[in-house]
């Protein structure tokens, strides 16, 4: 199991870009959404009981969720528009899941409640708009777990070249 969350990981950093267009946001787009859906199994087998949590630790070690949950996150502050929402939006999911059980509470977001501040499950379909998420984003910072992940995704956008950056202020 290690060896497909490897395999999705490396998904995340692919930036390719040629004739189709940016052809690295689409596989991170899918690599996000496999990483998600890989999590919620997961976590509804364990929280039905039908999964222990000692394989719960097994086939997903918290290591792991954790670094799952920042490259979502990481990639829902980059500096793709699509990108940003699509990942937003699976970051805004995982953080509104139903609690864990005792049992598996570990495999939940950290600093769950303080991002349900910054960002409630309604708004998260502005993820695409800058002006909305940078403010949070930088807020994102204060959360230890994710901080590496938010700073690369944040560093990524500051340094990206898009059309928005590019363009010359209207005066």
């Amino acid at each position: 199991m290690l060896r497909v969350y490897d395999l999705l990981f490396s998904g995340f950093e692919d930036y390719t870009v040629n004739e189709r267009g940016d052809v690295g946001s689409w596989i991170r787009m899918a690599c996000a959404k496999g990483v998600q859906e890989i999590l919620i199994a997961f976590l509804d087998r364990a929280s039905k009981g039908k999964l222990s949590t000692e394989a719960l630790e097994r086939y997903l070690p918290l290591n792991i969720f954790h670094e799952a949950i920042g490259r979502i996150l990481r990639q829902g502050i980059e500096r793709l528009d699509n990108v940003r929402q699509r990942c937003g939006e699976l970051f805004t999911t995982m953080l509104y899941l139903e609690d864990p059980p005792n049992t598996i509470a570990s495999w939940s977001v950290d600093g769950r409640e303080f991002f349900k501040q910054l960002i409630d499950d309604v708004s998260a379909r502005h993820w695409a708009v800058g002006s909305w998420l940078y403010p949070k984003a930088v807020r994102f910072l204060d959360v230890n777990t994710y901080r590496n992940a938010v700073l690369k995704g944040l560093l990524m956008s500051i340094g990206s070249k898009t059309s928005s950056t590019v363009r010359a202020p209207v005066l």
